[in-house]
């Protein structure tokens, strides 16, 4: 998971008085007001159909950032949605808001439950999560019509540090990434689950061993497995330390295919790269590759995007048409609703996020896409 897709330093949304009442209630029906936007190349009917499902459970007011993930192939349909809650959405999410609620049917899942309560100690300004988590991104998997009420992957983003300038300072990094583990991981898990000695060993050792310039950004989980499969995702990794990085973790997976992959995007010109690690109670063999360009530069001013859609293109691992769309998606969509006696305006920002590359043992390599959506200026006026 990319650390917030959108960013930039474009200027930051532009803050308006349109009351909660008055916007879409749900995602279901802000993603009606950008079918426009969304070509059928990109997100099939059958796709926007299970956006739309999930989307009916899931408040718009509730997060400030969306992400579409879409697979590349020729022929393949999938899109998975991402929403990145900020502190701003945390109260709806925490079942504090005095208008904006969740529906009442999520809560009769255990997970949803276990999501309010670390929202809860989320929004808590005594704690240690209020301190450090900066974003919390629900990312649900659309391979097929969602679940009722439908579950979620977590992430747990931590905010921005500065880079250590000794040891010392490396040291209290890593301690406040081990302290925030183990204050979010036990409130996300199954209740009287906890966390296998031998999983707390990995994950030390994933920490301990990170390079001085890389953040441990994201904890992902399940929700749904006792023993809680984790996901880390390391941000600012340099180029010349992710072999050696997996090398001193451990990583069982393919080697080969991993050095053979770094050099052709090094080649290519990349220069900012993520890295996700799969653990259970050892490192699995399992790895996501997130590429894109420093300052999350767009296509129009970073020429270099093409050639590494053309190298996708030319290895089989995106269609020609989708490369088209993908280069073109960058920019703004307005659309216009009806409220009453008055008019909605909004405009929605779209940026291209990442690549992020699956490496599986045994299987072929995978490529993904990821497209933000930011809904970054909104206008009530009379009709």
């Amino acid at each position: 998971m990319d650390s917030d897709p959108l960013k930039s330093t474009a200027p930051k949304r532009t803050s308006t008085s349109v009351p909660p009442a008055s916007k879409p209630d749900t995602w279901k029906d802000t993603l009606g007001m950008l079918r426009d936007a969304l070509p059928t190349p990109l997100v099939s009917h059958e796709a926007f159909a299970r956006l739309e499902a999930l989307g009916r459970w899931l408040p718009t007011s509730m997060n400030s950032l969306s992400c579409l993930e879409l697979r590349l192939q020729e022929g393949a349909s999938r899109v998975d949605f991402i929403v990145g809650i900020k502190p701003k959405g945390r109260s709806i999410l925490a079942g504090l808001h005095p208008q904006v609620r969740l529906p009442e049917q999520l809560l009769d899942a255990p997970e949803w439950r276990r999501i309010q309560t670390f929202a809860r100690h989320w929004h808590d300004p005594s704690t240690l999560l209020h301190q450090e988590v900066e974003t919390f991104w629900l990312e649900f998997d659309l391979d097929r019509a969602p679940a009722e009420p439908p579950r979620p992957f977590v992430f747990v983003c931590t905010r921005d540090q500065d880079l250590p300038r000794n040891e010392d300072e490396r040291r209290r990094n890593v301690a406040r990434y081990r302290a925030i583990l183990h204050a979010s991981l036990p409130l996300l898990m199954e209740e009287g689950a906890a966390l296998s000695p031998q999983l707390v060993q990995q994950m030390e050792v994933c920490i301990d061993s990170l390079p001085p310039s890389t953040q441990l950004y994201g904890i992902c989980t399940t929700m749904t497995q006792r023993a809680g499969a984790v996901r880390f995702t390391l941000k600012n990794v340099p180029a010349d330390r992710l072999l050696p990085y997996l090398a001193e973790v451990g990583w069982p997976g393919p080697q080969d295919q991993f050095r053979s992959l770094l050099e052709r995007l090094l080649a290519l010109g990349i220069d900012r790269f993520m890295l996700n690690l799969d653990m259970g109670p050892t490192l699995l063999p399992t790895l996501g590759l997130e590429c894109s360009f420093t300052g999350r530069r767009q296509p129009a001013a970073e020429p270099l995007w093409a050639n590494l859609f053309d190298e996708l293109v030319g290895r089989g691992m995106c269609s020609a048409l989708k490369r088209e769309l993908l280069l073109s998606w960058p920019g703004s969509h307005c659309v216009e609703r009806e409220l009453g006696q008055a008019i909605l305006e909004s405009t929605f920002d779209k940026r291209l996020g990442h690549i992020k590359f699956a490496l599986r043992d045994g299987a072929p390599l995978e490529a993904k896409c990821y497209l933000g959506l930011h809904c970054s200026k909104e206008l009530l006026r009379p009709r």
